[in-house]
Order: C-alpha cells, then sequence, then structure tokens
C-alpha cells in the first residue's frame, strides 16, 4: 500500500475569518452622521422625553450643523404613542413643543399597534404640519397588553415593550413611508447611554434590507451631551422643569433610580396611581410573584408608604365600583425540568425523554388562565368560599399586597423545587385578564401533572 501524499489528501476548509467586533467609536459615529446627512429624509423617533427633546431643540435651532436642510423640509418627528404616559408629559410637550413644530412646518406624525399582533401593523394616528394636540392612545395599548394578559412589564425581559410598542411601529412607518429611498434616522441616546446605541447598532447591522435603506444617528452620543447637559439645555430653552417620558406603571423606574419622581407624579395623578395598582393586584392574584418590582415591596406599599391616601382612595373605589366585573380564575402552571447539556447538543429541540432532563433544571413555564365565574366582588368571593368548602381545603391568605388575595390552591408545587412540578389554584380578581393557555397545555399538564414525567 503506498503512502499518501500531502496532495492525495481531502482539501480542508479554511477556518472561518471571525468579523471584527463592531464598536461605536469615533470613526463610526462620523461615518453615520455622514450618511444620515446624505439621506434624502431624516426621522426622529420623538419619545417626549429629556434627549430626544433635546435633540428636537437643536434641530430646530441650528438644522444644518446637524445635516438638515436650512426648512427642515427633510425631517419628519414621529411619535410612538405607547399610550400610558402621565398627563403631565402631554401638557409639557402640547405647550412647549407643538408650537415650535408648527412654527417651522415641520412634519409630525404619530404612529401606534392597530392590534394585539404585531402582525396587525400600525395605524397612523397623525400626519401634519399644524400639530395641536397628541393622540393619548391608538387602538391597541401596552397597558390593554398588559391587562389583557393578567401580567406587568418583566423587567428581565430587556425593554420587549419599548421594541413591541416603539420601534415596530416606527420602523413600519419609515418602511412605507419612504420605501426605495434613504432614511437617515436619529434616536435619543445621549452619551451615557453608549451601551444601547452600541446594541441597537448591531441590531441594525445583523437586520435583513428592507424598502427603505435606514441609517442610525446617535446626536447626543455623537457630540458627547450627557443626561445632565440635555436636562440644563431643554429647561433652559423651554423655560420650563422637564419631565422624564415613562409608562405610569413603568417597572424600570425603581432599576433606574427614579422611583422617587414616580412617586411624586403618582402624587400629582392618582387616577394612574390606581389603574398602575390595579394592574399589579391582577397580576400578583395570578401570580405570587408578579409585583412590578422583582424582589421588592409592591406599588402598593410604596404608594402606601409615601402617604398617598387619594390614589389608595381611588384604587379601592376602582376595586369596588359596580362597573367593574370580577372574575373567579383557574390558574393551572406547569415547570418543565430542563434538557441535559448531551440533549442538547444531539437532539432536537421538541425532545420530551425522561431521561435528557434533569429536575434540578428549570425548563420551560407553561400556563394555562380560565374563568370559573364572573360577577361581583362579593359574588365571586362567595363562589371560592364555595369551591373551597366543596374541596375540604382551607383559603389561603397572601398578604404581600396591601389588599389581602385569598387562594384556594389544589396542587402545589414542592418544597424545595423540583422541575418537572405543576401547581393550580383558584383566584378572585378583577376580570381584565383574558383566558389563555400556550399550545398544547393539555399535554404537558397530562404528562408532568397527571403522570408525573419531567416534561
Amino acid at each position: 500500500m503506498r503512502e499518501l501524499t500531502l496532495f492525495d489528501l481531502a482539501p480542508q476548509a479554511a477556518a472561518p475569518v471571525p468579523e471584527p467586533e463592531l464598536v461605536l467609536d469615533e470613526a463610526r459615529l462620523r461615518d453615520s452622521f455622514a450618511r444620515f446627512r446624505a439621506a434624502r429624509h431624516k426621522t426622529l423617533s420623538y419619545g417626549l422625553g429629556f434627549d430626544s427633546t433635546d435633540i428636537l431643540l437643536e434641530y430646530l435651532r441650528d438644522p444644518e450643523s446637524y445635516g438638515l436642510l436650512p426648512d427642515l423640509s427633510d425631517l419628519t418627528v414621529v411619535h410612538a404613542v405607547v399610550g400610558s404616559e402621565y398627563d403631565s408629559t402631554y401638557a409639557l410637550v402640547e405647550q412647549a413643543i407643538l408650537p415650535r413644530l408648527r412654527e417651522r412646518r415641520v412634519r409630525f406624525v404619530e404612529v401606534a399597534r392597530r392590534g394585539r399582533s404585531l402582525r396587525d401593523g400600525y395605524e397612523v394616528l397623525s400626519d401634519t404640519r399644524e400639530p395641536y394636540r397628541l393622540h393619548r392612545r391608538g387602538r391597541f395599548t401596552l397597558l390593554d397588553e398588559l391587562e389583557s394578559g393578567g401580567t406587568v412589564v418583566q423587567a428581565a425581559g430587556g425593554n420587549t415593550c419599548s421594541l413591541k410598542f416603539k420601534a415596530h411601529v416606527l420602523s413600519g412607518f419609515v418602511a412605507d413611508a419612504f420605501a426605495g429611498a434613504s432614511v437617515g434616522t436619529a434616536i435619543g441616546y445621549s452619551a451615557s447611554e453608549a451601551g444601547r446605541a452600541l446594541k441597537s447598532e448591531k441590531a441594525q447591522a445583523k437586520a435583513k434590507p428592507g424598502p427603505a435603506a435606514v441609517t442610525l444617528e446617535y446626536p447626543l452620543v455623537r457630540t458627547g451631551r450627557s443626561r445632565d447637559d440635555v436636562v440644563r439645555r431643554v429647561e433652559e430653552v423651554t423655560g420650563r422643569s422637564w419631565r422624564r417620558s415613562a409608562c405610569f406603571f413603568c417597572t424600570y423606574s425603581l432599576s433606574c433610580g427614579s422611583m422617587p419622581e414616580q412617586l411624586l407624579r403618582l402624587r400629582e395623578e392618582p387616577s394612574a396611581a390606581a389603574r398602575a395598582m390595579r394592574l399589579e393586584y391582577v397580576s400578583m392574584a395570578l401570580n405570587e410573584n408578579g409585583s412590578l418590582y422583582p424582589n421588592k415591596e409592591p406599588l402598593y406599599s410604596q404608594v402606601a408608604a409615601d402617604g398617598n391616601t387619594a390614589a389608595l382612595g381611588e384604587f379601592e373605589a376602582l376595586l369596588n365600583d359596580p362597573a367593574q366585573e370580577w372574575a373567579l380564575y383557574r390558574v393551572r402552571r406547569v415547570y418543565t425540568a430542563g434538557r441535559i447539556r448531551a440533549c442538547r447538543e444531539k437532539h432536537r429541540a421538541d425532545c420530551i425523554a425522561a431521561a435528557c432532563r434533569d429536575r434540578a433544571l428549570k425548563g420551560t413555564p407553561w400556563r394555562s388562565l380560565t374563568v370559573v365565574a364572573t360577577g361581583t366582588r362579593a359574588a365571586c368571593a362567595a363562589r371560592l368560599r364555595e369551591e373551597a368548602a366543596e374541596a375540604g381545603a382551607a383559603l389561603e391568605l397572601e398578604r404581600r399586597h396591601g389588599v389581602p388575595i385569598q387562594r384556594l390552591y389544589l396542587r402545589r408545587l414542592p418544597n424545595p423545587m423540583r422541575f418537572g412540578a405543576a401547581e393550580e389554584f383558584l383566584v378572585c380578581a378583577p376580570a381584565t385578564a383574558l383566558e389563555k393557555a400556550r399550545r398544547n397545555f393539555p399535554k404537558v399538564w397530562q404528562r408532568v401533572a397527571v403522570l408525573g414525567l419531567p416534561a
């Protein structure tokens, strides 16, 4: 047998050359600005807060320095209507910003989600050069989504609320309005948020080409303006004490260090506080860990500690309003056991073999929410007591929320927790949450809750 020479060996594929790490340095910022300046159309994503307001005021003051035409005819200011801003924010913008846009005849567009599914697209609420009043909501708002889902914004979700209710509709409008043209989009991240800008830039670099050729520009990052710089200039130019843009139920107010301001605004707008507390109450009724602020005191407790009796009174009035329907909900949850490494490497993602699961690892959570009965608050509470008597079980009272929540547990999770477990309980709450279950939930419930399998 002859020896194989080098030329007899099968050719080896060259090792892939890793792409250079994307860095938002001065060179890239200059390049982005050059492409922004060269774009036929420019848009500003206007969120009503400090940063984008500062950019807008600068565009009005000196458009050419920011790559715009002197008459601002190439600029479209686009606002995504989320639907849960404080009234004070709307008032500030209507009094201090909209008159400036009317004076300069700047195109101002408001867009919003059209429906529950992202596939429903967006709707244009206004498209004008003479804006006088901001729309408070579109057909479907973030609060609608949360209330109907019986949950709150998940702090660990990475600002998915902003992606679904702002970025989605803004990008949809730009793609349709400027199809076939080059568009420069300015985003209001301050210099202290360069990390967010870099994340945005990486997402844009990976995005598939759309109908419009979009380039992103970060004026505040490029010019090095911090949040303090922005606040100072906005208040100097407008002569008003500005407020940050935020939903009145924002879960990030605690992590962002703005809770004192949040509590102040909830004192000023107790009706908004009451709706936020109702949202949290339903979420905590359906999930004991469902408070707005994970591992912290619920909003109700913080409002009470702040002495906001007006908000507490309005919250109680909401719960006891004769027009407020209540529901007796049945909540079922399954927590499957996680897949072991060998399974993840060798088997399909839908593998459910017991040998491929480890009960010490968390798998996929599944939830089913059904309505047992509806009626007044008192009627639903009475029905819950009847269910407890029939089951021969005691109601359990959770006092973590300021308004105690009663549950009838029909199945408890193990303690200590071992995954491949299920729980089931009945609870009363305002009937804002809709019935919902993940696809294939009955099969998963049968396997885990009935047969005792890990997944």
